[in-house]
């Protein structure tokens, strides 16, 4: 009986802790939605916090600036998933051939993810300013007339904002396809090349198929970072100008730390949960589809 129920003895403490630390929060969260959570709700002669119901998602959700919020987060995370792969893959082919400081420039590559957000965040707002380097080098190429605020106008600010983000993962995007890539038998390039299979026809029908399961699982990592993603957006934009940048996360937080509605802000991150949870599913699947 003790060698039976000593296994689960020995995790007790690691389940306590993540319960503690992740489960309790997510359903206090989810309580709070239901309730009456504004600061200032005792003035309207509420007390304690009443059961109100769907009244704080009707709320939230009725809002125009939680929409245009949700519509920039989808707008940022495929955006964002897109050139983080396209780059990722590029990255990862040119590095998996053979030439001399190879590895050298493998490490240099690992650059952009390896520096903290806030500082990453805060160098590319000097470099986007009217005469930042970024403005500068476009116009000495002849491709801009006039310096522009890039993330100062509500045309350019989301555009700049998901390059930045995206250039900083690109990194990770690399080093998982290179896994993948090595992964793949030499063998099969050398008897496609013996069929006169052109690069492109190898690429197509060899590199892609076979890069598939990594393909998917690292989208869908990405996915949830960038649903979740706030500390690089916020530094540089706030969400501004005129919510132009504004993602979900910032408006549950802008929603909960600026106006104080506790309750409508968990709305908004109980809806959040629900699609990290369908994320979270869907890479549990298909990492169990490839096993």
């Amino acid at each position: 009986m003790t060698s039976r129920w000593l296994p689960y003895i020995l995790i007790l403490p690691a389940v306590t802790i993540v319960a503690g630390t992740l489960l309790l929060p997510c359903i206090n969260v989810v309580v709070m939605s239901f309730s009456e959570w504004y600061l200032f709700a005792h003035r309207a002669g509420v007390v304690g916090h009443p059961f109100v119901g769907l009244k704080n998602y009707i709320a939230a959700f009725s809002s125009f600036v939680t929409w245009q919020a949700l519509k920039n987060t989808l707008i940022f995370v495929i955006a964002c998933v897109v050139i983080e792969f396209s780059g990722g893959l590029a990255a990862a082919l040119l590095l998996n051939e053979k030439f001399r400081g190879r590895s050298i420039a493998r490490t240099l590559s690992l650059i952009p993810f390896a520096i903290p957000a806030v500082p990453w965040a805060l160098a590319w707002v000097v470099m986007l300013y009217f005469d930042g380097i970024v403005n500068h080098i476009l116009m000495k190429l002849g491709l801009l007339n006039e310096t522009i605020a890039w993330l100062g106008n509500s045309k350019t600010a989301l555009p700049a904002v998901i390059l930045v983000r995206a250039f900083k993962l690109v990194p990770f995007v690399q080093v998982m396809l290179l896994a993948g890539l090595s992964a793949i038998p030499e063998e099969l390039y050398e008897a496609a090349k013996v069929d006169g299979a052109p690069v492109w026809r190898r690429f197509c029908h060899i590199t892609l198929p076979l890069l598939k399961p990594v393909t998917l699982v690292t989208s869908l990592i990405l996915a949830v970072w960038h649903i979740n993603d706030f500390a690089i957006v916020w530094v540089m934009t706030q969400g501004g100008p005129s919510n132009a940048t504004e993602l979900i996360v910032m408006n549950a937080y802008k929603v909960a730390f600026e106006a104080f509605r506790f309750g409508e802000s968990s709305a908004i991150g109980v809806v959040l949960l629900i699609f990290s949870l369908i994320f979270g599913f869907l890479y549990l699947k298909s990492t169990k589809a490839f096993e």
